[in-house]
């Protein structure tokens, strides 16, 4: 039981992290729409969306880490 206690609290923490990218990457696309002429290229693109994909993998190994 606190076996199961534990692996709900770390879904939690992970769909809360998940939600939070996916709030993050909303307010991404958002700026993009907003933005006079959109144009954002490259490293500036990297720029806003690399952290988002570090997060997001950090997620996921730990999502594979409570599942195996």
């Amino acid at each position: 039981m606190i076996h199961l206690t534990r692996c709900c609290e770390h879904y939690d923490d992970i769909a809360e992290e998940l939600r939070q990218c996916n709030e993050a990457l909303g307010a991404v696309l958002l700026m993009l729409r907003h933005t006079e002429n959109a144009q954002v290229r490259g490293k500036a693109l990297w720029a806003l969306l690399e952290p988002l994909q570090q997060r997001l993998q950090r997620a996921m190994e730990r999502l594979e880490a409570v599942t195996s």
